[in-house]
């Protein structure tokens, strides 16, 4: 399964620092993104009930909105994956769940996220 979100990231540092009611409200947005994208695209909604790996893709206009790894994941994994789970479309995101491949940020317009989801094909022991 491949998102594609129109909208800007923000860091984590910023998520952080900001009052809860507009972090919350921010995350509303971004649940309401991806409702968006699911009914516009005619996703059937797929559940992915085995492990995942998820790749993240983040356009920005310049290189100065580029961001450290630690600082996109934890904003995409408040943004995106816990609205992924309420969503059903994810099981949680816990450890034994999900794993993250290493951010990509290139420039590009409009600014915008990618994620792309695959069950994780790796023999687990």
């Amino acid at each position: 399964m491949k998102l594609e979100l129109r909208g800007v990231l923000p860091s984590n540092n910023v998520l952080l620092r900001m009052h809860w009611t507009k972090r919350r409200k921010l995350i509303e947005t971004w649940a309401w993104l991806l409702k968006y994208w699911l009914i516009e695209t005619k996703q059937n909604h797929s559940k992915f009930k085995a492990p995942v790996v998820l790749s993240l893709t983040v356009y920005r206009k310049d290189k100065r909105g580029f961001m450290d790894d630690s600082n996109l994941i934890a904003s995409a994994d408040k943004l995106i994956v816990d609205n992924l789970v309420k969503l059903k479309i994810l099981v949680d995101d816990s450890e034994e769940m999900l794993t993250w491949t290493k951010p990509v940020q290139l420039i590009g317009n409009p600014e915008r996220v990618t994620v792309e989801i695959e069950e994780w094909q790796k023999e687990r022991t």
